[in-house]
């Protein structure tokens, strides 16, 4: 990992706070407070710079959360981010849901 960017001196830890989200493949996890660490969710450009690099937005950590679009997040941006790092994806919890129903079908 290139350090020369670095304006800190802990030239040990944090290496990774600075990540684009990958266009073609995974994102890293989505957490509760990307509000306050944008940084390690930049949006993957193009041809970036220094104007055109941005952090994602809520509506763009939704997604990748697989929320759909229509859905609506009460409160603050800092509140929708947490409410997005904190919540199970979606498509995750209505296949863990699929399986619990088969089991306990079987069950009976």
């Amino acid at each position: 990992m290139d350090v020369s960017h670095q304006t800190h001196k802990n030239k040990e830890t944090f290496l990774n706070r600075f990540s684009v989200v990958d266009p073609y493949g995974c994102c890293h996890t989505v957490v509760a407070h990307i509000a306050m660490d944008g940084h390690y969710y930049i949006y993957p450009t193009l041809n970036p710079t220094i104007e055109s690099v941005r952090s994602i937005t809520i509506r763009e950590a939704a997604r990748l959360q697989s929320f759909p679009d229509d859905y609506f997040f009460e409160g603050s941006r800092s509140s929708a981010f947490k409410q997005i790092g904190n919540a199970v994806p979606v498509v995750l919890a209505h296949k863990i849901a699929e399986e619990l129903k088969k089991m306990l079908c079987d069950y009976e």
